[in-house]
């Protein structure tokens, strides 16, 4: 159970989720999470992918042959946090 270990972090936070994901379910992740956010800097996105965060034609791993990289949505979500967070402009 990650939850102790992430109460105590006090640096800001994206987790990028896939809305496929057959590994963890995003829903019950961004559940876990909202009930962590009070007091953090926590955000999270959810991109149109599995859990590898690639595009996958089938949605298996199978299919990575056919993959043509990371899924639509991951580079604009992080640069989007990137730049609200005043990382970069």
């Amino acid at each position: 159970d990650p939850r102790p270990s992430l109460a105590k972090l006090g640096i800001p936070i994206l987790w990028v989720l896939g809305d496929d994901d057959r590994n963890v379910p995003t829903q019950l992740t961004i559940e876990r999470l909202q009930s962590l956010r009070k007091g953090h800097d926590f955000t999270w996105a959810v991109i149109h992918s599995t859990h590898a965060l690639l595009e996958l034609p089938s949605g298996l791993y199978g299919s990575l042959p056919r993959s043509h990289g990371f899924a639509d949505g991951l580079y604009t979500s992080i640069g989007a946090w990137l730049r609200e967070k005043g990382i970069v402009r």
